[in-house]
């Protein structure tokens, strides 16, 4: 599998606990409506519906055969670039004219908005069993700081150098040279970065404070689509302190675009270890607060 070609998925495990804590959090009428959508999917929560999204990706092998995945995929057979935005590491906020090179029409933030929009009734694009499907995962996908920010690597000087700020990426033209949200960011443990967020950072599967949750503030139901952007704003801060610690060493021998990096694992996971978890947690009640909100 080409790591330049193929991202990897912020872990099954993690969305489903991620989901599960925002089930908690709904209110009745909110989850009586929902679970009339699960219904038709033959799910019972939220959790079950949570790693969708990964699952019906080009590579994967075991699709799921229901025909509400078989109807979504005859129309969007590739869904691969909705799961993120590669803003840059220096980005202070997710801005369609400020970062319109880096954003796209199918990005994470985009693709969120049309979730909403759909369980709504502001688009047909596609059915509502999927927009829940889509939303649950996305939601999850923009609290990891590697599905929306990432560095731009300059190969000028021979040896690779991470660049954060959008200026530099411009001037250098280094536009079409991204690491790929860390996927090519090759960890000593020979694991990449991106996939160390996903699913590696100790305990991060840990059961989570659930009396400690960030309540969005009540918001009009037509102005729902305003909060992706919000959030993935909010969110972008956290990509410096992914690539804070790592030392560059040289392009990787073997594999082609990747770097090498050095670290200390064990300041590096005391720092992130909190970030992801908390996170997490603003994922699961941004969730809920959608869903609460829309079902209301």
């Amino acid at each position: 599998m080409n790591p330049q070609l193929i991202r990897a998925r912020f872990s099954a495990v993690r969305h489903r606990t991620i989901a599960e804590l925002a089930d908690k959090f709904l209110e009745p009428t909110p989850r009586g409506k929902v679970r009339e959508i699960l219904k038709v999917l033959k799910s019972g929560n939220l959790k079950d519906i949570a790693s969708w999204a990964d699952d019906i990706k080009p590579t994967s092998k075991n699709k799921p055969t229901d025909s509400e995945t078989k109807d979504f995929l005859n129309e969007f057979p590739d869904t691969r670039e909705w799961h993120f935005v590669d803003l840059p590491v220096d980005a202070h906020k997710y801005d369609v004219v400020e970062y319109a090179a880096f954003t796209r029409p199918d990005d994470i933030v985009h693709q969120t908005v049309e979730s909403i929009n759909i369980l709504t009734n502001n688009s047909t694009k596609f059915s509502k069993p999927n927009a829940l499907r889509w939303l649950v995962h996305l939601v999850g996908d923009m609290h990891q700081p590697l599905h929306i920010a990432c560095s731009y690597v300059d190969l000028s000087q021979g040896i690779p150098v991470l660049v954060f700020d959008k200026d530099t990426i411009f001037a250098k033209h280094l536009l079409q040279k991204s690491d790929k949200g860390g996927n090519n960011i090759n960890l000593p443990i020979h694991k990449a970065l991106h996939s160390y967020w996903d699913s590696d950072l100790p305990e991060m599967d840990n059961n989570f404070d659930n009396t400690n949750f960030d309540s969005p503030a009540p918001v009009p139901i037509g102005d729902l689509i305003n909060l992706p952007a919000q959030w993935v704003s909010d969110n972008v801060k956290f990509a410096k302190e992914a690539y804070n610690g790592l030392t560059v060493k040289g392009a990787n021998a073997k594999q082609p675009n990747t770097i090498d990096v050095d670290w200390d694992q064990n300041e590096y996971n005391h720092r992130c270890v909190p970030i992801i978890k908390s996170l997490s947690q603003k994922a699961a009640s941004r969730l809920a607060f959608l869903l609460n909100t829309i079902y209301a």
